[in-house]
């Protein structure tokens, strides 16, 4: 198989759900303050519509994992407290 070729059974990256580093869509929506909220249900959405559209979950794994890492970021005992 040409290494170039694209193949969609190979995802470049999977949608993870659950435990610490895997935010479910639900959880991030409880967790973020409300600007950063709507700004995720935004991305979410429209997500969502494409994969719907097209069948192709790629964008929905691509727009989750920036968001997961923010919650993972805001969990981390780590973080000074700005809110």
């Amino acid at each position: 198989m040409n290494e170039q070729t694209t193949d969609p059974r190979r995802p470049r990256h999977t949608i993870g759900f659950g435990g610490t580093h895997h935010a479910t869509p639900a959880e991030i929506r409880a967790e973020l303050p409300d600007d950063l909220r709507m700004d995720f249900e935004e991305e979410y959405q429209a997500a969502l519509a494409a994969a719907n559209a097209d069948g192709d979950l790629q964008p929905l794994a691509d727009m989750l994992g920036p968001w997961q890492a923010e919650i993972r970021m805001r969990r981390s005992p780590d973080r000074p407290e700005t809110e």
